[in-house]
């Protein structure tokens, strides 16, 4: 079984506050499990949805 991540976790490996991943999960524009009244987060699920969340670069921009 894949582990699950807790908040304060996830909000360290992104970088981000607690708060923001809470709002997220309220908002559900993130993945996530509710055991209890705990969200949790497959690390699996958290890649996928980061690598949604890409922006690519556009061509022919300034610096060419």
């Amino acid at each position: 079984m894949e582990r699950l991540l807790s908040v304060t976790e996830l909000a360290d490996r992104l970088g981000l506050a607690k708060a923001t991943i809470y709002k997220r999960t309220c908002a559900r524009t993130i993945p996530f499990i509710r055991i209890g009244n705990r969200p949790r987060f497959k690390e699996s699920d958290i890649e996928r949805w980061l690598n949604e969340q890409t922006v690519e670069p556009v061509s022919g921009g300034k610096g060419k």
